[in-house]
């Protein structure tokens, strides 16, 4: 941190000595400059956490100096500007339509399509939501295997939902390297086998279809799980699973209609001839 502030403390003395000989008056104190830009010291970003900050100030301050010079060199060459010029303009103009769109939209409308338009559209659309995946509910754990009343906690796991699953949340919390005790959410098969010896299995689908309760090891950890419901590739995903993506797809739609009906109204109340002409 020492290192960063003296460097900082130099380049500022360089500048203040820079900026007095040149009796330029400036709220703002430049690091670098080429020709009439300038690079200031807000413009510096950098973390402690990153390393050597002087080193990275000085990276970018250098960085800086060749992106300026390329530039120059750029408008130097023989590029076309009048098509560059054409683009900025055009992504300007669709930049502000976005932004008013957007405006419209968050004014009209709410965040999240209703109960009931998520239902009708996943009973009308059923055939879009076939798993290409396994999806489970569970209970999953990460045990050291020095923690203390291992056999303990299997039971309360295996007895589940006969045991009290505060019992097991709070056995977690206290010993658990990893675990997911939410039990009404669907989560993939693969994620919870993540970094898990079971991971190896060739077949989950199967392997799902004949097991409730699951215990594997390595050296270091015993990992737990307990199905309590399953979903296989094939059959139709839950409506909770794909709620957030028919929620997306619906808002999505109604932005397109309030936009499509939002240019239209603009069209048809604007006058030929006061408002736009047609060659």
């Amino acid at each position: 941190m020492f290192k960063t502030f003296f460097f900082l403390f130099i380049v500022l003395l360089i500048n203040s000595c820079t900026l007095f000989e040149r009796n330029i008056v400036d709220a703002k104190l430049a690091l670098a400059s080429v020709e009439n830009n300038y690079l200031y010291i807000e413009d510096i970003v950098f973390s402690f956490i990153e390393g050597d900050s002087a080193q990275i100030i000085e990276n970018q301050i250098n960085d800086w100096i060749r992106n300026q010079l390329l530039l120059k060199s750029s408008y130097n060459s023989n590029i076309n500007m009048d098509k560059i010029n054409n683009q900025v303009l055009k992504y300007r103009n669709n930049l502000i339509i976005f932004e008013y769109e957007k405006n419209i939209y968050q004014k009209y409308t709410n965040n999240t399509a209703s109960k009931e338009e998520i239902k009708t559209y996943y009973e009308n659309n059923t055939e879009d939501f076939i798993l290409k995946f396994d999806i489970i509910k569970a209970l999953y754990a990460k045990i050291p295997k020095e923690a203390p009343n291992i056999s303990g906690f299997r039971k309360l796991l295996k007895n589940y939902p006969k045991s009290d699953i505060n019992k097991i949340r709070s056995y977690c919390f206290r010993f658990a390297e990893k675990s997911y005790l939410e039990d009404t959410v669907w989560i993939k098969f693969d994620d919870v086998l993540f970094n898990n010896p079971l991971i190896l299995i060739e077949n989950k689908s199967h392997f799902l279809q004949t097991q409730k309760y699951i215990e594997s090891s390595d050296n270091n950890y015993y990992f737990f799980i307990k199905i309590l419901d399953k979903r296989i590739v094939g059959e139709n995903a839950p409506l909770s699973f794909e709620s957030n993506i028919i929620n997306a797809i619906i808002l999505n739609k109604k932005k397109q209609e309030i936009f499509d009906k939002l240019r239209d109204s603009i069209f048809v109340n604007s006058k030929k001839g006061i408002d736009y002409e047609i060659y």
